[in-house]
């Protein structure tokens, strides 16, 4: 089984790779696209502006757990629609823990993939 995954990817890199970075970009980007057009277009959309004391932290004397902890959670971005009397109406926000998700999921839809077009190769006369 292992090397029927490693001849597929070794065999269609580039088709995995750019597959892996669809999927990850659609996870990103269809939520807030989805509840743009069917809710409310968004308003507001940021980057955490806190990540960029993310080195001196991470070079910080707080415990390593407390660091981990902190990093699983820490949200990298967020889209927000305003609402009536200024309450958001609808908002996404990705954390740390969702781009690893989202990493994953991309990894192994294009492995899929990659192994489903190697079974049709190999299938064909």
């Amino acid at each position: 089984m292992g090397r029927g995954v490693v001849r597929a990817l070794r065999a269609r890199p580039g088709f995995v790779l750019a597959l892996a970075a669809l999927v990850f970009t659609l996870d990103l980007v269809l939520p807030p696209l989805v509840l743009s057009l069917t809710r409310k277009p968004w308003t507001y959309a940021t980057v955490n502006p806190w990540l960029r004391r993310l080195p001196e932290y991470l070079g910080s004397s707080a415990p390593l757990g407390e660091k981990l902890d902190f990093l699983s959670r820490v949200a990298v971005f967020w889209v927000t629609a305003e609402g009536p009397y200024g309450v958001p109406e609808w908002g996404f926000s990705v954390d740390t823990m969702d781009l690893v998700r989202f990493a994953l999921t991309a990894g192994l839809v294009a492995v899929y993939f990659a192994l489903w077009l190697e079974a049709r190769a190999r299938a064909a006369p």
